[in-house]
């Protein structure tokens, strides 16, 4: 049966276009705030969520009307999905739609940590010309430098494709499926990764097996010339471990977009690490990539609506 009026809730607003799309048919209700006691209470008549922060594990308790739930980006961790699955309500995510804007971010991040671009700008500003020449930043030339990529999906990907063919750098990758991997990414073992890559870069889901894969041991087995990027989710590092490396001078830095608690606290030790690069969880936040997932999100949450099918399902594994 086609719903004519059903009831939408936004945990956070999203981008026009998908917000003029999903006006022609729906009534839309926008979270003031992302706490989830406020979702909680928003949620108890409506018929779908847009998720674009995390919702609360028992939100169906507190949303019996509730029909279909869509992750506003492709990680769906944040969705108790697996309790949706057992009450038969259906799930959709958006794949790969951010996935442009994250490897270049990625990218990015690489040349920011092997040219120390910052700190050459703020010496050059604060002490003058000769103090930023000779500030010991020594910058780093990317071909031939490897690069290992741990999850090599439609992101990690990406990154492999502007490293290998744009960079001349040596791309290595690690998934479960090696066959599966392209071509121009050489398939090895976790381990190997990090003992001899320059660059490692975490794209993988957070998944009971991933949860914490960077820890003490792994970071022993990286040489202190090389660098640690996460775009993917923040509990795939053990935070206090790699805040300890990094002040040990173990490796050379780290690049994070992505943390176990968001915002980040300001009493993290993170921040007063320089040998960091940290941004606030927007990586896959270009203009481009936001218009393009919220208008693919409320396609979604239409279609489950009407009692179609989602092209993007979160199925039982």
């Amino acid at each position: 049966m086609t719903m004519q009026h059903p009831k939408v809730l936004l945990t956070a607003p999203i981008e026009a276009a998908g917000m003029a799309l999903l006006e022609q048919f729906a009534e839309v209700i926008i979270a003031p705030d992302r706490d989830l006691g406020t979702i909680r209470q928003l949620a108890g008549d409506v018929d779908g969520i847009i998720a674009c922060s995390p919702v609360p594990t028992d939100i169906f308790d507190h949303a019996p009307g509730l029909r279909g739930i869509v992750r506003h980006g492709a990680g769906y961790d944040i969705i108790p999905f697996r309790e949706a699955l057992d009450r038969n309500i259906t799930v959709a995510f958006v794949p790969g739609a951010n996935a442009q804007s994250v490897a270049e971010y990625c990218i990015g991040a690489i040349f920011e940590l092997s040219r120390r671009y910052r700190t050459l700008d703020r010496v050059l500003r604060e002490e003058g010309w000769e103090a930023a020449r000779m500030s010991g930043a020594k910058p780093l030339e990317l071909a031939g430098r490897r690069l290992g990529i741990i999850g090599v999906g439609a992101i990690g990907g990406k990154i492999a494709a502007i490293a290998a063919q744009g960079l001349a750098m040596d791309v290595m990758g690690y998934q479960r499926k090696l066959r599966t991997l392209p071509p121009f990414v050489r398939g090895t073992s976790l381990d190997n990764i990090f003992e001899t890559a320059d660059f490692i870069v975490l794209s993988c889901p957070l998944t009971p097996e991933t949860r914490m894969m960077v820890n003490t041991e792994r970071l022993s087995q990286m040489r202190p010339t090389s660098f640690l990027i996460n775009i993917s989710r923040g509990a795939l590092i053990d935070e206090n471990a790699l805040a300890s490396a990094l002040t040990r001078k173990q490796i050379a830095g780290a690049a994070l977009d992505v943390f176990i608690e968001e915002p980040l606290p300001a009493s993290h030790p993170f921040l007063g690490i320089d040998s960091l690069l940290l941004t606030p969880h927007q990586a896959g936040a270009s203009t481009e990539s936001r218009a393009r997932v919220s208008l693919i999100a409320v396609s979604e949450i239409r279609k489950i609506l009407s009692g179609e099918a989602p092209d993007h399902p979160v199925l039982p594994e």
